[in-house]
């Protein structure tokens, strides 16, 4: 569908949003004629764009939004700068890299920024927003591909509110210039190379600071010594635990801290000096050490990752007992012990509860009982050795994925089909269930319940044979029967092609069918013995036809 030509006839148009409709085609030229046009989005459509020079007639446009359209071709920058207007540009994804333009743009009006995903583009190629930097309020040019250290030039957006740098190939400090943006709000710089500490003029000047996202960088070096910046720098000297707690009003405003994915050490400080937290993340890292009671006091806190460090502590009541507002609870890979009194009632509902490696006792954990909104719950390797309680297998409406893998776990599994939502994965591997395998829903993903001492046929491998399905572990178990015939429409032509040599063998050894096969080879693209190890249930199967295709592919590899 192409844009109708006959919407450049509305001279006293001042609106027109033809966002994501998936046109096609050229913008039409008569748009020229929108002469009184203020806002026009033409984003997330599949357009063709020659020339821009009825841009050039907008000259009331205060908003422009082509994200999506290719300008690889075109000088976007001359058509932009004839629209001394402008508020709001948005060209995100649009191939602006490589593009050179002989155009000295500056604008005092333009405030909002998006230049997000267009590839390779250098500083050099953003001269222009510099140019423009005393009026903007929102600037995002994550992903794409920034090299080097970021310019002290970012220092003279004293209105910036928002700068998200993300995903580049950034290198070096965070530049001192920052502290000059003392209405800066919230600062992305995740996913890039950066070293060094948080500068302390962050401390002095940025007290409007809510969300700081350092996630997946080079920082090192001693937590505390590395946000010593965001406190006030005159007083923050010695250690943060020894600091005047009045030296730290600057960071009272701070929503989210990331600092997940670095290299940093140390102990976590006295976490009172951030108690308006709503997400704290530190996950892998090489922090040790314990975790400080203090955090109780966040009272806002929705989202606790501390996951995959080297802390070593006993978590108690005393740690979570405030957090009302808790939804993400992940502890995991850490040498954490929980201990809560056996009648314990958290005041919160978590969404997503991960205490892989956590120490939970013998006992299953009753307080989990309480937790009824939740979709991923990991209690792996937690040294449980229990019956799994019946009130358990009631489980969240919402769960998308379950892991009690690798305790002591025992009982059966009762029917799980209604339990999980669509496109769920569970992993029961190496506890001591017994009895039948459960009946299951028919659009689960992923299923490993290898290493217990399930029993009976496989018949219910046609119930999970799906598109979906990428990933089956049934080995060590007492698993027995014939493989099931899955789809009968394909099973003589299955036989045709698959098993012309195998004639004499037993009448036991069903035909593998498409149905089954396609399950089988969608595992085994998540990984070989994910799959192999499924088909050790009756040696004699290794004979068959697929397990043929799997034994040549096997030898293929190795």
């Amino acid at each position: 569908m192409i844009i109708p030509e006959f919407l450049g006839s509305l001279g006293n148009l001042q609106y027109l949003n033809l966002a994501e409709n998936s046109f096609v085609g050229e913008i039409p030229r008569q748009f020229a004629n929108l002469s009184s046009l203020q806002f026009i989005d033409l984003g997330y459509n599949v357009l063709d764009v020659v020339n821009l020079d009825w841009i050039s007639n907008l000259g009331k446009l205060r908003y422009l939004d082509l994200t999506g359209i290719s300008l690889a071709t075109v000088d976007w920058l001359q058509a932009v700068s004839s629209l001394s207007f402008l508020t709001e540009l948005h060209l995100a994804t649009c191939g602006l890299a490589g593009v050179s333009s002989t155009t000295n743009y500056s604008s005092m009006a333009l405030s909002i920024v998006d230049l997000s995903n267009n590839g390779y583009v250098s500083f050099s190629e953003l001269e222009w927003l510099f140019n423009s930097s005393s009026s903007l309020v929102d600037v995002d040019i994550s992903n794409n591909g920034l090299q080097g250290p970021i310019p002290d030039d970012f220092g003279n957006m004293v209105k910036l509110r928002n700068l998200s740098l993300a995903s580049n190939a950034l290198e070096g400090k965070i530049p001192e210039s920052f502290g000059k943006m003392t209405f800066l709000t919230n600062l992305y710089l995740s996913n890039n190379l950066l070293q060094g500490n948080i500068p302390e003029s962050f401390g002095r000047n940025l007290s409007h600071l809510q969300w700081l996202d350092l996630f997946g960088n080079n920082f090192d070096g001693e937590l505390q010594e590395f946000l010593k910046g965001l406190f006030n720098g005159a007083g923050a000297t010695g250690s943060l635990d020894t600091l005047r707690l009045e030296s730290f009003s600057q960071v009272s405003t701070l929503l989210f801290l990331n600092l997940a994915k670095n290299r940093i050490t140390g102990t976590l400080p006295d976490l009172n000096y951030f108690k308006s937290l709503i997400k704290l993340d530190l996950s892998n890292n090489q922090l040790r050490g314990r975790l400080p009671k203090s955090i109780a006091q966040l009272l806002d806190l929705e989202l606790l990752d501390v996951s995959s460090n080297l802390l070593n502590d006993t978590v108690s009541e005393a740690h979570l007992s405030n957090l009302s507002n808790l939804k993400v609870l992940h502890l995991a890979y850490n040498s954490l012990t929980l201990e809560f009194s056996t009648n314990w009632l958290p005041p919160f509902q978590l969404d997503v509860i991960r205490l892989a490696y956590c120490r939970l006792g013998n006992h299953f954990p009753k307080w989990i009982q309480s937790q009824n909104n939740y979709s991923e719950l990991d209690i792996s390797y937690a040294a449980i050795s229990d019956k799994v309680p019946n009130w358990f297998w009631d489980l969240s409406p919402r769960l998308t994925y379950l892991n009690l893998s690798y305790n002591h776990l025992s009982g059966s599994v009762p029917d799980l089909s209604s339990k999980l939502v669509s496109y769920s994965s569970l992993d029961l591997n190496s506890n001591q269930f017994v009895g039948s395998v459960p009946s299951l829903p028919p659009d689960l993903t992923s299923l490993h319940l290898s290493k217990n001492m399930f029993t009976g046929p496989v018949s219910f491998l046609c119930s999970i044979a799906n598109g979906y399905f990428t990933s089956l572990d049934l080995s060590d178990n007492k698993l027995s029967g014939e493989l099931p015939d899955c789809d009968e429409t394909d099973h003589q032509q299955s036989k045709d092609d698959n098993l012309q040599e195998d004639d004499e063998d037993d009448e036991d050894e069903k035909v593998v069918t498409t149905g089954f096969y396609v399950s089988l080879v969608l595992g085994f693209a998540v990984g070989f013995w994910a799959v192999f190890g499924t088909l050790q249930m009756k040696p004699e199967w290794g004979e068959h036809a697929c397990f043929k295709f799997l034994k040549n592919t096997k030898e293929g590899i190795y």
